[in-house]
C-alpha cells in the first residue's frame, strides 16, 4: 500500500468539505452517516440526502457506472431523475447493482419517495463543487465553480435553469483550458447556494464620474 500524494490527500479533504462530511478537520453528523456506507463519498452524500428514499439505489447504481449516460430527448430538470423514472429501461447490470445496494444499505421496496425538487437537492448535495451558471442565460455554456467552462451537450435534456450541476462531465481532448462536455445535468435552485466567500470590487461609474465599490458573493468562481 502506497501513501497517497499530499496533493491527492488535500483534494480528497477539499471534496469532503464541499460535501459537508468534515468541518474544521472533524467528521460531521452527515459524514458519520456517509462513513457507514460502502459508496464513493459523492454517492454516499446523495443517498444520505434522500434519507434512504427508494430512488436513491438506482440513482447511485447508474452513477457508479462511469461509461453509461442515458440520453434524453424530452426537456427535464434532471437527467438523473428522468433515468430513474424510466428504471425499466436501464441496462440489466445497473438494475442488479441497484438491487445489491438496496440489500446492503437496507432499502426496501417500501422505502420513502422523493418529490422532484427534493431529488434535485440530494443530487446537488452530492455534487456541490460541480455547480455551473449559464453564460449568458439560456445558453448551453456554463461557468463552473472550479473556474473552468463547460457546455451542456445535446445528450442532456436539461435546457433551462440558471444554475445546474454537472453530474457527468467529460474533459475535452484539446487541453485543460477547453470546455468540458456535460452529458448529464440537474437544475439547482439559487437559494441552495451558500456563498463560499464575499469580495469587494471597484468599478468606474461613467455616469457619476467616480469609482464605486461593489460587494459580491461568490460560490467558488461563480459570482
Amino acid at each position: 500500500f502506497d501513501r497517497p500524494s499530499d496533493d491527492a490527500i488535500a483534494a480528497g479533504m477539499e471534496l469532503l468539505e464541499w460535501l459537508g462530511a468534515v468541518a474544521d478537520g472533524r467528521l460531521t453528523a452527515a459524514g458519520g452517516r456517509m462513513q457507514a456506507l460502502p459508496l464513493h463519498p459523492r454517492l454516499a452524500r446523495l443517498l444520505v440526502g434522500t434519507n434512504g428514499a427508494r430512488a436513491a439505489a438506482p440513482a447511485c447504481a447508474l452513477l457508479s457506472v462511469r461509461r453509461f449516460a442515458p440520453q434524453q430527448t424530452a426537456t427535464t430538470t434532471s437527467d438523473l431523475l428522468s433515468a430513474v423514472d424510466r428504471e425499466h429501461e436501464l441496462p440489466q447490470h445497473i438494475l442488479q447493482t441497484a438491487l445489491a445496494l438496496q440489500r446492503t444499505v437496507g432499502l426496501g421496496q417500501d422505502a420513502g419517495r422523493l418529490d422532484e425538487r427534493a431529488f434535485r437537492h440530494a443530487v446537488f448535495l452530492g455534487y456541490p463543487d460541480r455547480v455551473g451558471r449559464r453564460r449568458p442565460p439560456a445558453s448551453p455554456r456554463v461557468l463552473l465553480a472550479s473556474g473552468h467552462g463547460g457546455v451542456v451537450s445535446s445528450e442532456s435534456g436539461v435546457r433551462d435553469g440558471e444554475f445546474v450541476v454537472a453530474i457527468d462531465a467529460k474533459a475535452s481532448r484539446r487541453g485543460e483550458s477547453a470546455e468540458a462536455k456535460i452529458r448529464m445535468a440537474s437544475v439547482v435552485e439559487r437559494e441552495w447556494l451558500v456563498p463560499s466567500r464575499t469580495g469587494t470590487t471597484h468599478e468606474f461609474d461613467r455616469h457619476a464620474g467616480r469609482v464605486r465599490a461593489f460587494r459580491r458573493d461568490y460560490y467558488g468562481a461563480i459570482v
